[in-house]
């Protein structure tokens, strides 16, 4: 069974089908050389969350409980067109601000009508 995952930007709202969501939380810790000793590290406080939502989807969208399940063409439009955009990313009660990062789509000769799609999200804090 798929999670339950919605994004919304604008008056769009689309769930996803989503088989495994990857939550990534880089920090950038700073290391400075010092001739002849140990380096010295420092912690600016600064990271980078990131969401890569990862799932598949049909050629044909569907509508469940009222709320679109997009097709390919529809996710791959919806990536390009809300660049200035801000989306929201919900998940198990959880929501994020997000913009798009980037999309892949994978497809396979023994399932032709559907697509596995990996949908990165740059983020700020969950909210």
């Amino acid at each position: 069974m798929p999670l339950d995952v919605q994004i919304v930007s604008g008056a769009t709202t689309y769930r996803l089908p989503a088989d495994r969501i990857s939550i990534f939380i880089g920090r950038n810790p700073l290391q400075s050389p010092i001739s002849g000793q140990s380096p010295i590290l420092a912690d600016l406080g600064q990271f980078v969350p990131r969401i890569t939502i990862h799932g598949t989807l049909g050629d044909a969208a569907a509508t469940d409980g009222g709320v679109t399940v997009p097709s390919k063409v529809q996710l791959e439009d919806f990536v390009i067109d809300t660049y200035s955009a801000t989306i929201t990313f919900t998940v198990l009660g959880d929501n994020y601000v997000c913009k798009a990062s980037s999309v892949t789509f994978d497809l396979q000769s023994a399932r032709e009508n559907f697509w596995d799609y990996s949908l990165v999200l740059v983020t700020q804090r969950r909210t």
